[in-house]
């Protein structure tokens, strides 16, 4: 049975009484249902978007700083509400962020959810959600060489030793650094220690395995892999793994499309021009000082 078919069908007609009652009184109804616009879009918003339509780059996830202050600022001169700025988080479409803000709070079977009783089913199915997942047993377990319990978002995940996690997870997920510690640290006896029916996932990078340890213990059938990263890229035409039943193998190169290749190239175009404009852009890391180009300047 699948995630999907215990879950509840949306109820869509939940609020149909409430409406009707609504659009008895005079004047009607104002509907501010999945996302109906009530007023039309003020100028200073339609300016807004208009000067921030040119803007190349992945907007920040969380909201400029100005913006986290203003909503903020709202909420203390409205609701008398004092809140850090930094605290605040901006979503774009809020009933899918409340659907999934139990899981993400890390909520469980054990805990207690409160939702207003006129409210879009999509609370109740966020709630249920929590606890299903919880129930169906799913438990997230985690080894790192440098371990941080704060990076631990919920009590039903842990750290544990990296033998207990091969040996105990339905599915495992590389995501390690390649280095000398780190190359070759999943040998074929760790495979081998993966429990019957366990999927291993790499997308990380290929020589965290040893070579040709996946090959041979997959030929056996115990357990079954997700690979986009290959010793050899593109994976050779003679590879084992093209041939097992038990891979899924994907080209690391998701991103590769003519679309996402031609937004590379505006994005590198205006960062160029914003660099010698005098207005870098885009800066990931900043060095002291900034250099025009051409220029020499070793950096320590």
């Amino acid at each position: 049975m699948t995630l999907a078919s215990r879950l509840p069908e949306y109820p869509w007609d939940e609020l149909d009484p409430i409406a009707e009652k609504a659009r008895a009184f005079p004047g009607g109804a104002v509907d501010l249902s999945i996302g109906t616009p009530v007023d039309p879009v003020p100028s200073i918003i339609q300016d807004a978007l208009v000067a921030a339509a040119n803007a190349p780059g992945y907007p920040l996830t969380a909201g400029t700083p100005e913006l986290r202050s203003a909503a903020a600022g709202w909420l203390a001169r409205s609701l008398g509400v004092q809140v850090d700025p930094g605290t605040v988080l901006p979503v774009i479409g809020t009933k899918e962020f409340i659907a999934w803000l139990p899981v993400m709070l890390g909520l469980g079977s054990a805990d207690t959810v409160i939702y207003p009783s006129l409210a879009y089913p999509t609370y109740d199915i966020g709630a249920r959600l929590a606890g299903l997942l919880e129930a169906i047993g799913m438990h997230v377990v985690a080894w790192t060489l440098h371990r941080d319990p704060a990076r631990l978002t919920s009590h039903a995940q842990r750290f544990v030793e990296l033998r207990e996690l091969l040996e105990t997870a339905d599915l495992v997920s590389l995501h390690l650094l390649l280095t000398d510690e780190t190359r070759g640290m999943i040998d074929e006896s760790a495979l081998r220690s993966l429990k019957p029916g366990a999927l291993l996932v790499n997308t990380a990078r290929a020589e965290l395995i040893a070579p040709g340890a996946l090959e041979r213990v997959l030929a056996e059938g115990r357990i079954a892999a997700a690979l986009d990263v290959f010793e050899t890229e593109p994976l050779a035409v003679g590879s084992a793994l093209r041939d097992l039943p038990n891979v899924i193998l994907s080209p690391h190169q998701g991103y590769n499309t003519p679309e996402s290749l031609e937004r590379m190239l505006d994005v590198v175009v205006a960062n160029i021009e914003h660099y010698l404009s005098g207005t870098p852009a885009n800066i990931v890391s900043a060095p002291r000082r900034l250099f025009a180009i051409g220029n020499y300047v070793p950096f320590s």
